[in-house]
């Protein structure tokens, strides 16, 4: 299970930025924006939301936070450790910062959702390697490419 809470609006967004709480009921009704909490039951509903929530960008402002679940069921899960081509938004400072490998703008950038995926992503061969002694696969031991 996957929650997220997203705040849309610029002044929302500026709130919650400048002391990391969220804001009011009080506060929205008084000043406009919403706080919005979201549950998602795969990896995939989640990306398919943010997507639509990066489509929208440019509207009006918005943040999501993603919150880790301590209950989640991994028992089915697997990790793929794979290189990923994105492209982050922010404002030029943000942008100067992370040029200056300011690791906490770029987290805060990727975990408000502020990037499209696309560019060279792939996985290299060193993991289909481990993958196939892991579990005993025989894929092809090579990069695998995506153009996204």
């Amino acid at each position: 299970m996957i929650k997220i809470t997203t705040i849309f609006g610029e002044d929302a967004v500026r709130k919650y930025e400048e002391n990391n709480e969220l804001p009011s009921e009080e506060w929205l009704a008084d000043n406009g924006g919403v706080v919005d909490e979201k549950e998602f039951e795969t990896e995939a509903e989640y990306n398919a939301y943010i997507a639509g929530v990066n489509d929208a960008d440019g509207w009006s402002d918005y943040h999501i936070i993603r919150h880790r679940s301590e209950e989640a069921d991994t028992s089915r899960e697997e990790n793929l450790w794979l290189r990923l081509g994105v492209s982050v938004r922010g404002s030029r400072e943000e942008i100067e910062r992370i040029l200056n490998g300011d690791t906490e703008t770029l987290r805060k950038l990727l975990d408000a959702g502020r990037y499209g995926i696309g560019g060279e992503t792939y996985v290299p061969g060193s993991t289909v390697e481990e993958y196939n002694e892991d579990h005993d696969t025989e894929f092809e031991e090579e990069d695998v490419e995506f153009h996204l």
